[in-house]
């Protein structure tokens, strides 16, 4: 995924000033989508690592500035704010969720930099000029889930759904897909960043007994897990499925390989683990 990024963006980092080309990310290393930001981090470190040891680019090596938003817009907007003015990056990558995203593209100061951000893992419907994004956004990923089950003549879902400024985007397109599909909506359950065992074991029960034919989870990925574990006691063979911001490790460590069986999670870039095309290889031999 990172080297498509960088087709994109080689061309223009040759035009840097100095010998360093300095790109700066603030994103969620210890809140609600920590998972998912450690391991997008990760995959950039190797990457930067490996120009960096073959020379850098066009001579120019590279310096990763990353910070901790802990998945706060505010704070967000705060070291997006130092990494430009401060730390004068040449180049700014972005952070997890919707609510980050549309924080950082209307801060005052980004909008003076002229900057671009770089591949926020938000949805692609944000749009506008000054963002680029790699992956689809959730209506798409939604889009497919919904078709891959209608496939299987499913008719009914049950959502399980995280309240938050970043999973609104989220809901209102699950919402709309249930409608175009033609599919009915048996109930909604309420997960909490936090929440007791037994409110998720009460909540859990409840989608149960509305006897879904499938359901969708909109939460992150420990919300995610803790819910999976419990609605395994009521519905051991109903699909769960969900977008490609879950950490799969991290649901399978904490809801239990048993639990994770009849689930199905949307994937927008090559599984980092197979060798089957040249990225995933590159992949691989960078992570030796």
């Amino acid at each position: 995924m990172l080297l498509s990024l960088f087709l994109i963006a080689l061309p223009l980092l040759g035009y840097t000033a100095g010998n360093t080309i300095v790109i700066g990310q603030a994103i969620d290393l210890s809140g609600p989508n920590a998972a998912i930001g450690r391991d997008y981090v990760a995959g950039i470190k190797t990457h930067f690592d490996a120009i960096n040891s073959a020379g850098g680019i066009n001579g120019k090596h590279i310096q990763y500035i990353v910070r901790d938003d802990q998945g706060e817009p505010g704070l967000s907007v705060a070291m997006a704010t130092e990494l430009i003015e401060r730390d004068q990056v040449d180049y700014l990558f972005g952070g997890v969720g919707d609510d980050i995203t549309r924080a950082v593209l209307e801060a005052p100061a980004f909008k003076r930099s002229g900057q671009i951000l770089y591949a926020p893992l938000a949805a692609s419907e944000l749009g506008g000029s000054h963002v680029l994004f790699w992956r689809p956004g959730y209506k798409q990923e939604i889009s497919y889930i919904f078709a891959y089950f209608g496939k299987l003549g499913l008719k009914s879902v049950g959502i399980v759904y995280q309240d938050s400024a970043a999973n609104q985007d989220a809901f209102r397109s699950l919402n709309s897909e249930i409608k175009e599909h033609g599919m009915r909506l048996t109930g909604v359950a309420h997960v909490k960043s936090g929440g007791s065992p037994a409110e998720t074991d009460m909540e859990a029960k409840r989608l149960a007994v509305s006897s879904p034919g499938f359901v969708i989870v909109i939460a992150d990925t420990i919300s995610t897990a803790l819910f999976l574990k419990q609605f395994r006691n009521y519905a051991a063979n109903v699909f769960v499925a969900g977008t490609s911001l879950i950490n799969l490790s991290t649901l399978r460590e904490v809801a239990g390989a048993k639990a994770v069986e009849w689930t199905v999670f949307s994937q927008v870039v090559p599984n980092p683990n197979s060798a089957t095309s040249l990225i995933q290889v590159e992949h691989l031999n960078m992570m030796r």
